[in-house]
């Protein structure tokens, strides 16, 4: 797997990799300092726990990581 989080995204969002693997990824980039776009896993991050609190769910997930990739400069565009 990636350790580049838009590459993961656009992964995610094509349906190529499922919620899980998404989060796993995540999670593993939240303690990298050393991570590009430090900024972008700790939003998702955020998205991810409104999952588990159940505030959201994945298809309100999916359409917030869709909005928050087409306002990333070099981000998942197809």
């Amino acid at each position: 797997m990636t350790d580049n989080i838009l590459e993961a995204l656009k992964l995610y969002l094509d349906g190529d990799i499922d919620l899980d693997t998404l989060e796993y990824r995540v999670i593993t980039l939240l303690w990298d300092d050393e991570t590009e776009d430090q900024d972008l896993v700790d939003q998702i991050a955020v998205e991810l726990v409104y999952i588990k609190d159940g505030v959201s769910d994945e298809s309100i997930f999916r359409t917030r990581m869709a909005e928050i990739a087409s306002q990333v400069p070099t981000a998942v565009a197809d």
